[in-house]
C-alpha cells in the first residue's frame, strides 16, 4: 500500500468555511490602515511561497525580515497575521505552538500556512511562473473578501464612507476617513502546547504557568509528572450573522425573550434557518455543546406555528430524561412568545398516565417531547388515533443523533422510516427534518443512513462564542519495582475488573480520586466522569475518605454520586442540586454526557478515555459552558488500555483528529424483518413502491421471504398484508436490544420482579451460584430458566466474601466468504516480504459458559471453580479474519508461544478499532486458533456480537486494517512494561478476555507481527477536524 503525503493543517477555531456573500462595494479609496492589509497579504504571500520552495518552515520568525523588507521597512507583526486570518480564515492558516529551543526553554512559535491552488501530492514542484500566477490569484481573492467582509461587518461605517464627501486632497482624505475607521479583530488561535515532547520536570513549570488550582496541582507532594500533555483553547468570540428569512415577530419575540436579536445569531444558527424555511431542505447541525443548536429547531417550528394553526412538530430524544429537560425550554419559547397556549407544549413517554392525561396528549399537543421507544410501542401501531397529529406534522427533530448507533440505532432508523412512510402516505404530511449531533466523522451518512433520506444539508462550521479552557492527558506514574502502592486501599478492584491483569501504573481510580478532592479545596465546581456503575461509587467513596484525611470533611456533603439505577425523583435532585449550586461536585456515568442542564460548572475530570473522540468533547463541553475570564480544567485521566496509551502517547490525534465514525447498517436482515412486519401490520395498503421507497431492495428482499414463508402474502394489486400466521408475530417488542427473549430475575419468595435482561446475556450475569447485585442488595442465582423465561434469585443478608466470574469458550465457522484482499507486508531474512491476506464474510459463533470461578473479593484470589450445563449461545454474525503462515515459519515459537502471540495480537486488534469507529468494547469480539479446523491453518478472527452485524466489521476491513496493525505494533513496542512475555493492561491484557488474561505472550506477538503482520509502505492517515488535512 502507498503512504499518503501529510499536510499542514491550521488550527483556529470558529471560522466560516464559505466565502461571504459579496457587500456593496464604495468607489471611494479605503483607509489606509486596511488597504496596507492588501499590501500585506500579497508580501506573506510572496515570501511563503519562495520559503515553501526551499523547504523552510513558514512562521512568523522566518518571515518577518524579508516581509518587512518587501514593504519597504514597514513593521510586520503577528497582528498582522492574525487579521488576515480574520479576513480569509480559508486561505491564511495559523497555528500557534509552545516549542522548545536549543535551551530547552519554551517559547510561542506561529506558523502560517497560504492556500495556493496547485496539487500538494505532486513531487515536482511548480515553475515561478506558475507560483507568481497563483499569488496573483490569491491577492486578488483576498481584496475580494476584505471588500466582502467591511461590507458585512462594518455596515455603517462603508455606508457613511459612500456618502461622505471625498476631498482632492488624499492625505486629507486618509487622515479624515481613518478616525472613525473600526479596527479589523484578529482571530482567535488554538495554542498547543507540546508537553508530550518536553523532558521530565518539565511539565510543572508548562502547567504551573497556568495559574490558579493548576499551579497547586503540579506543586501537590504526589505530583510526579504525570501530565503528559497540556492543551490550551483561548477564548473566542462568536460569529455572527443576520438571518436572511423574515420571521414572524412572534418567532423575533421568542427570541428576544432569549437576548437575541435577529442580526445577532451565531452563523450556524443562520445557515441552519435559512436551509430549514427558506430552501426547504433537511437539515444536519454538527455544532459544540452548548452552541444553540435548540433554537435553530425552535424558529423552524414557531414559523410552522405562525402560519399554519394546525401544524405540529415531534421532538424524538434518546431518553426520558434528556427529553424531559428539553421540555422546558421548549414550552418557554413557544408559550411566553404566545405562539402556543399552555398545554399544547406536552412530554409523551411511559411516565404518561393513561386516560385522561394521554388523551389530552392526543388531542391538545401541538409539539411533543418524546423517544422513539414510545413511537414504536404506542404511537405508530395506534396512528390512527394520532390522525390529527400526524396529519399536521410539519418538522421532526431527532437530537444526540450520535447516540443511535449499533442495534439501537438500526432499530430507530427503522422506526423513523414507518413514521414518514404513514406521514407521506397515509396522511399526505410534508415533514422536514432536522438533526442534532456531536461531531463525528460520517455525520451527513449517517443521518442519511438513519432517515432514508439524501441531499441533507450539513451546518457544521460553529460561529458560537468559545470558552478558554486549558485540558490535562494525566497519565498515572509507573510502579517502582515490585513495589505495592500504598495508596491504592482499593487495588483489589482495580485489579478485578481487568481479569488476570498485571497494572504496572499506579491506580487510576485514585489519582482521579485525589484530583477531584483538589479542586474541589479550590472551591471548583467539578463533574467526573466513569465508565462504570461501579467506579462511579467507588471513586465517589474514595473521594469522601480522602477529604476527611485532608482535614476537608466539611466539603463531605457538596459530592455525590450520578448513575443508571438510581431512583428517577433522586436523580432529578441531584440535578437540581447541581444546577443551582447546592452541590459542587458530582461523579457520574455517561448519563450526564448529554445536554441535561446541569447549570455552569467549571472544571471536568474524566476516569478513562471514554471510548469515543466525540464523547470525550461532550463530556469535557459540560464545564466551561460559560465563556469567562478563567479557563475552565479538563483532566483526563489515562487508564492502562491499549486505548487509552495510544492517546498518551499521541494528544494530537485526540484533539484536531477527524472524530470516530458512527456506523449502522439498514439493511440488517434480522432486525428489518421485525419493522417490516410492524410496517405492513400499521398500513392498510402497502405496496412495492413504498417498501423500496422507505426501506430499500434489502426490503423487498425481506418481504419477500416473508411471503415464502407465510407470514405475508402479495394482493393482485402488488400490496402485501400480514396472513393469520403473520399477525402472530410479536410487535411489541424493545428497540433497546436485539433478542426477542428477556429473562426476568425474580426473587424466590416473595416474586418481585428485580430486572429483565436480554436472554442471550443470561448466561454470562445470572447463571446458577452467580452473585447478583441489585439496588444495594446482594443476591444469590438458585436457578435459570430458560423455558420459563426467569432465573430466580434469594436475597442473602451477609457478605459472601467473593464475587463470580464466568468461564467461557467460543467457537468460529466460517459460513461464506464476501471478498478478501492482500496487502503487502514487511518480512524477513526468514520470511521475505510477501503479503498478508484478509477475508470478511459471514461467521457463526457459538459461546459456551462451562464453569465460573469464585474469586475473594479481598485478595482476588480464585476460591473455587463449579461446572455449569447451560445451553450454549448461537449466532450468525458479520466477522473479518487473518491469514498466518504455518507454524513452521516461527521455528523460535513452540506451539504454545505461537497461539498465545496470535491471542494477544487479537485483543490488540479489538481494542485499537475504537481509534476509527464509535463503539462499545461489547461490539466487537475476538477468536484465535493456531490451527483452524475448515480452513487447515492458523487465524486470528473479528466479529461483532449483534446477530447479522450493524456493518462494523466490513468499514474495518474495507478502510482500517492496516492502520491497526500498524498502531497494534506500536503499542506493543512502546508500552512501558517493556520486555515482559505477559504484558499488561496498556497493551495486551483486555477486560473481557475468556482466558483471563492466560495464554498471552508479547514476546511472541512482536515476532509474529514483524515477520508477517507489519503493513509495508502504510503511513496510518488521521484527518484533521475538517476530514480534508492530514495530521
Amino acid at each position: 500500500m502507498t503512504a499518503r503525503k501529510r499536510t499542514n493543517t491550521g488550527t483556529q477555531k470558529g471560522q466560516p468555511s464559505k466565502r461571504r456573500a459579496p457587500g456593496p462595494r464604495t468607489k471611494k479609496p479605503l483607509p489606509v490602515k486596511y488597504t496596507d492589509l492588501i499590501a500585506i497579504h500579497g508580501a506573506v504571500a510572496t515570501v511563503s511561497a519562495l520559503l515553501q520552495r526551499r523547504g523552510i518552515p513558514t512562521n512568523l520568525k522566518t518571515l518577518k525580515a524579508t516581509v518587512e523588507n518587501q514593504l519597504g521597512g514597514r513593521e510586520f507583526t503577528e497582528r498582522h497575521l492574525r487579521q488576515l486570518a480574520t479576513i480569509d480564515p480559508q486561505s491564511v492558516k495559523l497555528r500557534l505552538q509552545l516549542v522548545q529551543d536549543e535551551d530547552g526553554n519554551s517559547e510561542r512559535e506561529l506558523s502560517v500556512s497560504l492556500s495556493l491552488n496547485h496539487d500538494h501530492s505532486k513531487k515536482r514542484s511548480l515553475g515561478i511562473g506558475r507560483v507568481a500566477k497563483e499569488i496573483g490569484k490569491l491577492n486578488k481573492n483576498f481584496e475580494t473578501r476584505l471588500y466582502d467582509y467591511l461590507s458585512c461587518e462594518f455596515k455603517e461605517y462603508m455606508s457613511w464612507l459612500n456618502e461622505e464627501h471625498q476631498p482632492d486632497d488624499r492625505t486629507s482624505w486618509d487622515s479624515q476617513i481613518s478616525l472613525n475607521a473600526p479596527d479589523i479583530p484578529e482571530v482567535a488561535l488554538h495554542e498547543e502546547s507540546l508537553v508530550r515532547d518536553a523532558e521530565p520536570g518539565d511539565t510543572r513549570s508548562m502547567v504551573a504557568a497556568r495559574g490558579g488550582a493548576l499551579q497547586s496541582l503540579v506543586h501537590t507532594d504526589w505530583y510526579k509528572d504525570q501530565v503528559v500533555h497540556m492543551e490550551v483553547e483561548n477564548r473566542a468570540a462568536p460569529e455572527y450573522a443576520e438571518l436572511k428569512y423574515d420571521i414572524h415577530p412572534k418567532v423575533v419575540d421568542g427570541c428576544r425573550a432569549l437576548g437575541i436579536e435577529k442580526h445577532k445569531f451565531y452563523k450556524h444558527q443562520a445557515e441552519a434557518v435559512e436551509h430549514l424555511l427558506r430552501l426547504e431542505t433537511d437539515v444536519m447541525l454538527a455544532t459544540a455543546t452548548a452552541s444553540g443548536k435548540s433554537l435553530c429547531y425552535n424558529i423552524a417550528a414557531g414559523e410552522y406555528f405562525a402560519s399554519d394553526s394546525n401544524a405540529t412538530a415531534l421532538y424524538i430524544f434518546p431518553t426520558k430524561a434528556l427529553a424531559r429537560d428539553q421540555l422546558k425550554a421548549a414550552e418557554e419559547f413557544f408559550v411566553t412568545s404566545k405562539l402556543l397556549e399552555t398545554g399544547e407544549v406536552q412530554p409523551f413517554d411511559g411516565d404518561v398516565e393513561y386516560g385522561y392525561q394521554r388523551k389530552l396528549v392526543r388531542e391538545k399537543a401541538r409539539l411533543i417531547v418524546t423517544n422513539p421507544d414510545i413511537l414504536h410501542v404506542t404511537v405508530l401501531p395506534k396512528h390512527r388515533e394520532w390522525k390529527r397529529f400526524l396529519s399536521g406534522l410539519r418538522l421532526v427533530v431527532i437530537d444526540e443523533a450520535h447516540v443511535y448507533k449499533g442495534a439501537f440505532g438500526i432499530h430507530c432508523a427503522m422506526v423513523i422510516r414507518r413514521l414518514l412512510s404513514l406521514c407521506k402516505r397515509e396522511y399526505d404530511a410534508n415533514v422536514r427534518m432536522t438533526f442534532c449531533s456531536a461531531t463525528v466523522s460520517n455525520a451527513k451518512e449517517h443521518v442519511e443512513r438513519l432517515c432514508g433520506r439524501s441531499s441533507i444539508h450539513t451546518v457544521d462550521k460553529d460561529g458560537s462564542a468559545k470558552a478558554a479552557r486549558t485540558i490535562l492527558i494525566w497519565n498515572p506514574p509507573l510502579k517502582q519495582g515490585a513495589e505495592e502502592e500504598e495508596e491504592d486501599e482499593t487495588g483489589w478492584r482495580k485489579r478485578a475488573e481487568v481479569k488476570g491483569s498485571k497494572s504496572i501504573r499506579r491506580s487510576s481510580m485514585f489519582q482521579t480520586a485525589r484530583i477531584i478532592g483538589h479542586l474541589m479545596a479550590a472551591d471548583k465546581r467539578v463533574i467526573a466522569f466513569s465508565a462504570s456503575r461501579k467506579l462511579v461509587e467507588i471513586t465517589t467513596k474514595t473521594v469522601l475518605e480522602l477529604l476527611d484525611y485532608k482535614g476537608l470533611s466539611h466539603l463531605r456533603s457538596q459530592i455525590r454520586s450520578y448513575r443508571g439505577g438510581y431512583l428517577k425523583t433522586e436523580r432529578r435532585k441531584i440535578e437540581s442540586a447541581l444546577k443551582t449550586g447546592s452541590i459542587q461536585a458530582v461523579v457520574s456515568t455517561n448519563a450526564l454526557e448529554l445536554g441535561i442542564d446541569i447549570g455552569d460548572l467549571e472544571s471536568s475530570v474524566h476516569l478513562g478515555f471514554p471510548g469515543s473522540i466525540s464523547a470525550l468533547r461532550q463530556q469535557i463541553g459540560r464545564a466551561g459552558r460559560v465563556p469567562r475570564k478563567e479557563a475552565s480544567i479538563s483532566v483526563l485521566v489515562l487508564m492502562d488500555s491499549p486505548l487509552d496509551q495510544h492517546y498518551g502517547k499521541h494528544a494530537d490525534h485526540l484533539f484536531r483528529g477527524l472524530p470516530e465514525a458512527v456506523i449502522i447498517d439498514p439493511a440488517n436482515n434480522v432486525l428489518l424483518r421485525k419493522h417490516l412486519v410492524c410496517a405492513v401490520a400499521e398500513k392498510s395498503c402497502y405496496s412495492q413502491e413504498d417498501i423500496l421507497e422507505f426501506f430499500g431492495g434489502p426490503g423487498i428482499q425481506e418481504v419477500m421471504d416473508l411471503v415464502f414463508s407465510g407470514e405475508m402474502e402479495m394482493e393482485d394489486g402488488g400490496t402485501f398484508r400480514l396472513t393469520a400466521r403473520g399477525k402472530k408475530i410479536e410487535r411489541n417488542f424493545s428497540i433497546r436490544f436485539i433478542d426477542d427473549k428477556q429473562i426476568t430475575v425474580r426473587v424466590q419468595r416473595s416474586g418481585d420482579v428485580l430486572e429483565q435482561i436480554e436472554s442471550s446475556k443470561a448466561m454470562f450475569f445470572v447463571h446458577p451460584g452467580a452473585v447478583y447485585l441489585n439496588s444495594g442488595r446482594t443476591y444469590l442465582v438458585k436457578e435459570l430458566d430458560y423455558d420459563e423465561g426467569t432465573a430466580t434469585v434469594v436475597q442473602i443478608s451477609d457478605n459472601p466474601g467473593y464475587y463470580t466470574s464466568i468461564l467461557d469458550k467460543t467457537r468460529l465457522k466460517i459460513i461464506s466468504e464476501a471478498e478478501f484482499r492482500e496487502i503487502p507486508v514487511m518480512g524477513s531474512s526468514k520470511l521475505p516480504d510477501s503479503t498478508l491476506r484478509i477475508h470478511h464474510g459471514v461467521v457463526d459463533v457459538t459461546t459456551t459458559v462451562y464453569a465460573y470461578l469464585k474469586v475473594n473479593i479481598l485478595s482476588g484470589q480464585n476460591l473455587d471453580k463449579v461446572k455449569l450445563d447451560l445451553p450454549p449461545l448461537e449466532y450468525t454474525t458479520s466477522g473479518l479474519w487473518i491469514d498466518i503462515p504455518p507454524m513452521s515459519n516461527f521455528p523460535e515459537l513452540n506451539e504454545h508461544s505461537f497461539f498465545a502471540g496470535l491471542h494477544a495480537i487479537e485483543h490488540l486488534l479489538q481494542s485499537l478499532a475504537h481509534l476509527f469507529l464509535l463503539l462499545e468494547s461489547s461490539d466487537l469480539s475476538g477468536w484465535t486458533v493456531s490451527l483452524h479446523e475448515g480452513t487447515g491453518r492458523p487465524q486470528i478472527f473479528l466479529h461483532e456480537t449483534i446477530p447479522s452485524g450493524v456493518g462494523l466489521i466490513r468499514e474495518i476491513y474495507s478502510k482500517h486494517v492496516e492502520s491497526i496493525l500498524v498502531y497494534a505494533l506500536e503499542r506493543l513496542e512502546t508500552c512501558e512494561c517493556g520486555n515482559t512475555q505477559e504484558g499488561c493492561p496498556s497493551c495486551i491484557q483486555i477486560t473481557h478476555c475468556g482466558y483471563y488474561n492466560e495464554n498471552l505472550d508479547k514476546k511472541a506477538a512482536i515476532h509474529i507481527m514483524k515477520l508477517c503482520l507489519h503493513p509495508k509502505d502504510h503511513q496510518p492517515v488521521f484527518m484533521d477536524e475538517t476530514g480534508k488535512k492530514e495530521i
